[in-house]
């Protein structure tokens, strides 16, 4: 098989250097580099565009080919124009951007992704990058998802096919049940992505290539621990503005590449990525409790009563608390010596106890609680069903524990 190597620059001649030098230091080198460089949009940036494009011409470690636009087409126009003339020639693509550092072992691990699922055509791609999420590991070094990354990826020349800057997809996805359910674990974020293209706030290719592989069901092999280093988080880019931003990188060296031979996705993973992807602004969410707060005034002045009151009458006097913070303390005063409270859960618990109650995972909710109420009720659903693949109990949302 016939796999391309593509890096992408512009005119950030230290970011350059640190990807050229770190490829040039892989274990396995590229069958061909493509090298794509913008067009230069302003000439008071000259001398760095300048500086990427001599750097580029110097590589002469690996067969390479350096195309440079006379135009700026931007990141995303080049990129789905470099891939699809890598394309023409090459049966798979490994993409690297300018920001984008690969460990030592990058390219072993891609190369023998692309080989062991190429035939695999429910595989849309394949990723050195490993998302900030805590999931337990299977035993092998990657997993599956239905999210691509567009940091230190790859694909298929007959997968990439389907890809189409087509804004309807999303009305699609929304349109049909099951898809808007996946979109939800998987993209609950990409509506953002597609509205910020509209109103010209970035400008985005991998929003339309991730909708697309939830839309035919795809699969995404990522990593556990990341092969690729993003150091475009000091405002030197167009899409990353300057923060700080958690990576969990792989240190060891191994030469070995260890795959999962079963293309699944374990339930316990989906709750996971969706409070990852989980894209409601703190505005609504601010809004959302604001409202809850109102009720629930508005209950203890018409009815004289709590909420504890509430639950008793209902016969249950022992509950969990899904999540944390004001609307929990206040819960937890509501509720205090008339109610047991037997744990808060959380889907990555960071502490062990919370005003001396035990804090736990999804996976050690005991059968001894009755009912679970949910503080984040916008994310009910989801939290909902991975709950009761763990316990069978009575869960509701906050907001509709006062319509009781």
């Amino acid at each position: 098989m016939k796999i391309a190597t593509l890096l992408f620059t512009y005119k950030r001649s230290y970011h350059t250097q640190q990807v050229v030098s770190a490829l040039q230091q892989n274990t396995v080198y590229p069958q061909k580099l493509f090298i794509f460089q913008d067009g230069l949009k302003d000439d008071a940036d000259i001398h760095e565009w300048d500086s990427v494009n001599k750097l580029i011409h110097d590589i002469d470690w690996c067969p390479r080919e350096i195309i440079v636009s006379k135009s700026n087409r931007g990141l995303a126009d080049a990129v789905v124009a470099g891939v699809n003339y890598a394309f023409r020639e090459c049966d798979a693509v490994i993409v690297l951007e300018d920001d984008c550092v690969p460990h030592s072992n990058f390219m072993a691990f891609m190369t023998a992704s692309l080989q062991k699922y190429q035939h695999e055509n429910k595989v849309y791609t394949v990723s050195g990058y490993a998302y900030p999420v805590n999931i337990e590991s299977n035993g092998t070094d990657a997993y599956f998802t239905r999210r691509i990354t567009s940091w230190g990826w790859g694909t298929w020349k007959d997968r990439w096919s389907y890809y189409d800057n087509d804004y309807r997809i999303l009305g699609r996805i929304k349109n049909n049940t099951k898809l808007a359910e996946e979109l939800h674990i998987w993209g609950a974020d990409l509506e953002s992505y597609i509205l910020g293209n509209i109103y010209g706030r970035c400008n985005s290719w991998a929003v339309f290539w991730a909708l697309t592989v939830i839309e035919r069901g795809g699969y995404c092999l990522s990593r556990y621990k990341s092969l690729v280093k993003n150091i475009g988080f000091d405002g030197s880019g167009v899409n990353c503005a300057k923060r700080e931003f958690a990576q969990d990188l792989q240190e060891e060296n191994r030469l070995e590449v260890n795959l999962p031979e079963e293309v699944e996705i374990p339930e316990s993973y989906k709750l996971q990525f969706a409070d990852y992807f989980s894209w409601i602004s703190p505005e609504e969410r601010v809004k959302a409790y604001n409202g809850v707060l109102l009720k629930w005034i508005e209950y203890i002045k018409r009815n004289n009563g709590s909420i504890a009151d509430k639950l008793l009458s209902r016969g249950i006097h022992r509950c969990s608390i899904w999540g944390k913070g004001s609307l929990c303390d206040l819960l937890l005063d509501e509720l205090k010596d008339k109610i047991q409270i037997c744990s808060i859960v959380e889907s990555v618990p960071v502490e062990k106890t919370y005003r001396g109650i035990s804090v736990i995972s999804i996976n050690e909710i005991t059968k001894d609680t009755q009912l679970i109420i949910v503080i984040p009720f916008y994310d009910f659903s989801v939290i909902e069903r991975a709950i009761k693949r763990v316990i069978e109990c009575e869960i509701m949302p906050l907001n509709n524990i006062l319509d009781l």
